[in-house]
């Protein structure tokens, strides 16, 4: 009886221990959410997301205002007056298809952009660039999104 009592408790624990330590990429979607796309965004630059449609969202290249024309695109600025603006651009439930990721530098200096995807199942695919800009330098990154688990949702440099 005893062994069969340490048995279970040690299934037990394997199961409780397997459910709270899981990765923050497996982390579940809202029901009937197919997927996100999360691009945060800081340094001397400004970032628009133009998605398969010619939708946009993020910054307005040339004036430098806000857009979201993307359907479920959500833009907040993290404006500071002794640094650089910080963007992150959130698509909520993107429809499959390549999205353009346009960068216009605004001075010099480094430019972040980290790009989640997450796809149906609420699994990421992360994305890290790190580019030197100075005023004017004009860079395009291109990411195939699909929401199928098995998609690869990386953001990839084209060749200006």
């Amino acid at each position: 009886m005893k062994r069969h009592a340490a048995t279970f408790y040690l299934a037990l624990v394997l199961l409780l221990t397997g459910l709270l330590i899981q990765p923050s990429s497996g982390r579940a979607l809202s029901s009937g959410q197919k997927g996100q796309i999360i691009l945060y965004s800081y340094g001397p630059a400004r970032v628009q997301v133009t998605g398969p449609d010619g939708s946009r969202a993020g910054a307005e290249l040339v004036g430098g205002g806000e857009l979201e024309e993307i359907e479920g695109s959500d833009v907040m600025v993290e404006r500071s007056s002794d640094r650089s603006d910080g963007w992150t651009i959130t698509l909520k439930n993107p429809v499959p298809g390549v999205y353009r990721i346009n960068v216009l530098g605004t001075g010099t200096g480094g430019v972040v952009m980290d790009l989640e995807a997450l796809d149906s199942s609420g699994r990421g695919r992360s994305s890290h660039v790190f580019k030197r800009v100075k005023e004017g330098d004009s860079l395009e990154y291109v990411l195939d999104y699909s929401p199928d688990p098995k998609s690869d949702n990386q953001l990839k440099e084209t060749a200006n």
